[in-house]
């Protein structure tokens, strides 16, 4: 694998016989006449009519997220691990959609370098390589919410070599493939409580045992705890990357052409670089926006003593700028370790970090 199958989108792309072929048959139905039927018909004639529910959901919503993001600019943003390991320790629960801005309509964020787990089964060992990102704010679809993000969640399987996608949201609910505010001063935590909802009143109208209603009770609420999780960490990158000055290179990784990566490097004008760089996007080569490069870690080896070390929570503060202070950005108050000389912090090392 190089280093541009290292992202879900591309693999996918990659890895799809006659995906050309597939590709343009689905948007030359997007807006015709019975176009969710044809949708179908694209579906069964390139994967086949032999799939099971959720394969073929899985197949219609992979072409379907990949379409989108390649119309708004086939972004990908890759975060590292030092960076992703401070971003789990903010809090958005209180963040106002309003106060969200997002960078396009459509992208794709990596979060392979955590290597979180893709489902609560252990005997599984695919983890999330990344999440689609979508955001719509119009009610065209909804009168009762006037803005959503979609979250299309995508994981890899190194022992399978196999490409897994979850239409749902985080690989936990069949019911909901998104976040919904009902207006622009609803909370993150307003739109997970919609979707715990969702889950309690399927919970009890499908029970027909209360020894069954127990276990399903408490099977929600672990999809719950990671739910909550995996947002957090989804709208802390997302925040991040529209926050002010964040830290982010565009560059090509290892795997283009050297042909074409010694003219690039020799290009003398903005205008032949420009050239060239249109000649890679032809062959599926794209830049990929690199998150946290400058944030290095620090290992701190330490003994454990009797008081015992603890992060203290990151989080967003909403601060008031420009004329009359009518305008407002979020801005990180990053997260820190408390008695950090006094040992470790479960196991393995303490970290540091530089910016």
């Amino acid at each position: 694998m190089n280093n541009y199958d290292f992202y879900y989108p591309i693999r996918f792309r990659n890895k799809t016989k006659n995906f050309d072929n597939l590709f343009n048959s689905w948007k030359s139905v997007e807006n015709t006449l019975g176009s969710a039927y044809k949708k179908d018909e694209v579906i069964d004639k390139y994967f086949g009519k032999d799939l099971d529910m959720d394969t073929r959901m899985s197949k219609y919503f992979s072409v379907l997220s990949y379409r989108n993001f390649e119309e708004k600019g086939s972004n990908i943003f890759h975060f590292t691990k030092e960076l992703l390991q401070l971003l789990e320790q903010t809090d958005v629960s209180d963040i106002q959609i309003k106060n969200i801005k997002f960078p396009f309509n459509s992208f794709y964020i990596s979060v392979r370098e955590l290597n979180r787990p893709f489902t609560s089964d252990k005997d599984d060992d695919a983890i999330i390589d990344g999440i689609f990102i979508e955001f719509k704010d119009d009610n065209e679809h909804d009168l009762m919410h006037d803005y959503h993000i979609g979250f299309y969640l995508c994981g890899y399987s190194e022992s399978k070599k196999e490409l897994e996608f979850k239409r749902t949201n985080l690989d936990l609910l069949e019911l909901t493939s998104e976040l919904s505010f009902e207006s622009s001063e609803s909370t993150i935590t307003d739109a997970i409580e919609v979707v715990h909802q969702i889950l309690k009143d399927t919970t009890e109208s499908e029970t027909t045992t209360k020894e069954y209603k127990e276990k399903e009770i408490n099977f929600q609420l672990e999809d719950y705890k990671r739910l909550k999780d995996n947002l957090n960490l989804i709208i802390n990158c997302i925040i991040y990357i529209s926050s002010d000055k964040p830290d982010i290179e565009k560059e090509y990784r290892a795997g283009i052409p050297s042909h074409l990566n010694d003219r690039i490097k020799k290009s003398n004008t903005n205008r032949k670089k420009e050239v060239l760089e249109q000649e890679l996007t032809k062959f599926g080569y794209t830049k990929i926006n690199l998150i946290g490069k400058s944030y290095k870690r620090i290992a701190s080896e330490s003994s454990l003593t009797t008081i015992n070390p603890h992060w203290r929570r990151g989080h967003w503060r909403n601060q008031p700028f420009g004329t009359e202070l009518k305008e407002s950005k979020l801005i990180w108050i990053k997260p820190t370790i408390v008695n950090k000389d006094k040992g470790e912090i479960g196991k393995g090392h303490i970290y540091g970090v530089k910016n």
